[in-house]
């Protein structure tokens, strides 16, 4: 590897490679910023500018500023006399090195500007003028700094989740709202139970003096499963007909709604287990009864991986009653929608985690990077492309979307699109 060579250059050391604690000193000294990383992830970018301009020169030059910050910390004096050495520090020379350790005029300002946020390329460059190193020409030039991410294309990962569930699905469940849903039963322990949860549960009906001893715990800890019933020298104990103490009661079985559709049987039909890791997500469109183009999309599970068709999630019902009947011609014995070519979905492309997409949905745009997708609410989860809390995520549902546009960032994101 060559490097560019600089004057007084130390042909024994060409690379400088400074600890935290230099860089962290520097960042307080220069003014650019904290290390937030809860913020975004332009503070990389901060870094990189920071170890750019460091070298021995610099390195020199803090141990220096050190020892005036230390000489003149409780002194008023312009000239101040080092106890050890006998030497004499100005005031003028402290403030001299604390300019000179800049790189160059402006440099501190100059990584503030290039290393914030910005929704355009225009933003930044007004906020460039009156830069000394930007002539009108390299300033029009200019564009804000935009972060790629390596998208997770292995094609690896778990085939099912390890809880493993019952294969039965319960007859004639209703949710809350009188609307019938696919639920199974699930033994899940008492720690994890709250009033809602043990009011949707079979114990209600098949052991209502259990129910009602479960029901008043929770209500005196207010609702909190892990005060009911965490303390181990205060156990929940099993009714029995007579009176007597029975046994200890650790885990009670609950209706689940929400882990019982997506999944798989095992064990020749024994048992049932959710699906595994996702490895991509397959965007399909098909024209509604309207003639309009729609969005539809299929996970793509690790046991999915070979499949030849699979499956539209959540499977569409429609919403008017030509709608509903234009899907149902669709449905196979069990319900499902397939997304196949006969039923007149084609595939657009597909979305492995952290790659970027545009969304064009009604009265906005949604962009960011690709990190999820929900079965049960059919929506998209994006991460803005400089965002590093997952709390920053956007979440676009499909039924909302008219056109998607997939891209392909380079390294250094220098081939976005801005608009």
């Amino acid at each position: 590897m060559k490097f560019a060579k600089f004057d007084n250059e130390n042909p024994a050391q060409r690379v400088i490679v400074p600890n935290g604690s230099i860089t962290s000193y520097l960042r307080r000294i220069w003014r650019v910023g904290s290390k937030d990383r809860e913020e975004n992830n332009l503070h990389h970018a901060t870094d990189a500018c920071i170890i750019a301009a460091i070298d021995q020169n610099v390195i020199q030059k803090i141990s220096r500023l050190n020892k005036y910050f230390e000489l003149f910390k409780y002194s008023a004096e312009d000239e101040v006399i080092d106890k050890i050495t006998g030497e004499i520090s100005s005031r003028a020379d402290f403030e001299q090195t604390f300019e000179d350790i800049e790189p160059w005029k402006d440099f501190g300002k100059e990584v503030r500007k290039r290393t914030a946020h910005y929704e355009s390329p225009m933003e930044l460059r007004n906020e460039l003028i009156g830069l000394e190193n930007y002539d009108e020409d390299f300033r029009n030039k200019t564009m804000p700094i935009f972060v790629s991410r390596m998208p997770k294309r292995s094609g690896k990962g778990n085939i099912n989740k390890e809880t493993i569930r019952s294969p039965k699905i319960v007859e004639g469940y209703v949710d809350s709202k009188e609307k019938p849903v696919i639920a199974r039963k699930q033994r899940i322990r008492l720690t994890s139970i709250d009033l809602k949860t043990l009011y949707d549960s079979p114990v209600r009906e098949t052991d209502p003096a259990l129910y009602e001893i479960l029901k008043a715990r929770l209500n005196e800890f207010g609702d909190k499963p892990e005060k009911a019933f965490g303390d181990p020298s205060n156990p929940v104990y099993k009714p029995t007909k007579n009176g007597s103490q029975g046994n200890i009661v650790r885990s009670i079985k609950v209706y689940d709604t929400l882990n019982s559709k997506s999944g798989f049987l095992i064990n020749k039909g024994k048992a049932f287990v959710n699906n595994g890791d996702t490895i991509r997500l397959d965007v399909f469109k098909r024209k509604n009864y309207k003639g309009e183009f729609e969005y539809y999309f299929s996970p793509i599970y690790v046991h999915l991986l070979n499949a030849k068709k699979v499956e539209i999630l959540p499977t569409p019902n429609g919403r008017s009653a030509t709608e509903k009947a234009d899907f149902n011609k669709n449905r196979d014995e069990n319900g499902k929608i397939f997304a196949t070519e006969e039923n007149g979905f084609v595939k657009q492309f597909s979305l492995y985690p952290n790659d970027y997409v545009r969304i064009y949905a009604k009265n906005k745009i949604i962009e960011g990077y690709y990190v999820g997708y929900d079965i049960n609410g059919g929506k998209i989860s994006l991460i803005g492309h400089d965002k590093a809390d997952k709390k920053n995520i956007d979440r676009v549902s499909g039924g909302t979307i008219t056109s998607i546009e997939h891209y392909d960032i380079s390294v250094l994101g220098d081939n976005y699109r801005w608009i």
